[in-house]
């Protein structure tokens, strides 16, 4: 009973407010009826009046009408100056080649930048990595001569001296940390044999990490 009391005040309340706007809706419909009965007996009564309402009328077109002509001239002229103020062939062409400078400066300034980066990585390599060369042969001298050629490289050789047990052919060893650097070394003094550092010469080699010991076949060439 409670609910159907509620719905039956909701309702009563929107049936109030419906004849509420239909009140409104009428009085403004009779309004506007009115005023239009007026107008047409004032246009009836007096053709004169008609005429001139005829007239101002057209007046009204006409000026939309030129209105409209003049905004369409307005913007064809603006149209028609954008497209005088656009660059011709030859600026565009220019514009172009400036670009394509630009782009190959960069591509340039990138390239010169990664080879001198490329270098100075490795000579940064071959001035950290230390190597040693032994002379196990009697010719005096041996071990200066190819220290020399390792110099060259811009390795740092250290110790330049004579190995405790002769050789018969020479050998390029190296420690873990040298082996890509052992490659290089035995190009410059021309070895063949690259092997990893042996207890025997670890001692000997005064913590270089590529050790040059120059055999009997190396004797013959001072």
């Amino acid at each position: 009973m409670e609910i159907l009391q509620q719905i039956g005040a909701v309702a009563g309340i929107a049936a109030f407010l419906g004849v509420a706007v239909l009140a409104l809706l009428y009085f403004v419909q009779g309004r506007d009826v009115r005023r239009l009965r007026e107008n047409a007996e004032y246009l009836v009564e007096n053709p004169e009046a008609a005429a001139d309402t005829s007239r101002a009328e057209g007046f009204r077109r006409a000026e939309l009408t030129r209105q409209a002509t003049e905004r369409k001239e307005r913007m064809l002229e603006r149209t028609a100056g954008a497209r005088g103020r656009l660059p011709d062939g030859r600026v565009l062409a220019v514009i172009a080649i400036g670009a394509l400078l630009l782009i190959g400066g960069v591509v340039f300034a990138i390239t010169r930048g990664g080879g001198s980066d490329s270098g100075q990585s490795a000579g940064g390599d071959a001035a950290n990595t230390q190597v040693a060369v032994l002379n196990s042969t009697s010719s005096a001298g041996l071990a200066a001569e190819y220290a020399n050629r390792v110099k060259k490289l811009g390795y740092r050789v250290t110790p330049v001296g004579n190995s405790d047990q002769p050789f018969d052919s020479s050998v390029v060893y190296f420690e873990p940390a040298g082996e890509d650097e052992a490659g290089d070394v035995a190009s410059a003094v021309g070895v063949g044999v690259i092997q990893p550092i042996s207890s025997e010469i670890r001692p000997q080699a005064g913590g270089a990490s590529v050790v040059v010991v120059l055999g009997s076949d190396k004797a013959s060439g001072v």
